[in-house]
């Protein structure tokens, strides 16, 4: 029997031969000292609204995992529909100061 190696399948003339874990990615196990969850950096003024282009202060995770940037009028606007349909609210309108 004649064994072909490619990384994490093995086959031979007969077909592939498969191992219990061997395909699966990302691996079951989490490393040392990792929660297994990512954090999404605070908004810069690169991050801009989603509706007008205005600089966001709110960024809106929904169930899929895809998010949308709101500028505070926007987020002010839309906000009870936003959070019923949020999973992750992240607001940083507390950045803006009234100036003088």
């Amino acid at each position: 029997m004649h064994l072909f190696a490619w990384p994490a399948v093995l086959a031979t003339r007969e077909g592939p031969i498969t191992r219990p874990g061997w395909n699966v990615w990302p691996p079951d196990t989490v490393g040392e000292g990792v929660t297994g969850t990512t954090t999404k950096p605070t908004l810069t003024n690169l991050d801009r609204c989603d509706r007008c282009g205005a600089q966001a202060y709110v960024r809106v995770v929904l169930p899929g995992g895809s998010d949308l940037l709101f500028c505070r009028h926007h987020a002010k606007s839309h906000d009870s529909k936003l959070r019923e349909m949020a999973v992750e609210y992240h607001d940083e309108t507390d950045k803006l100061t009234v100036g003088g």
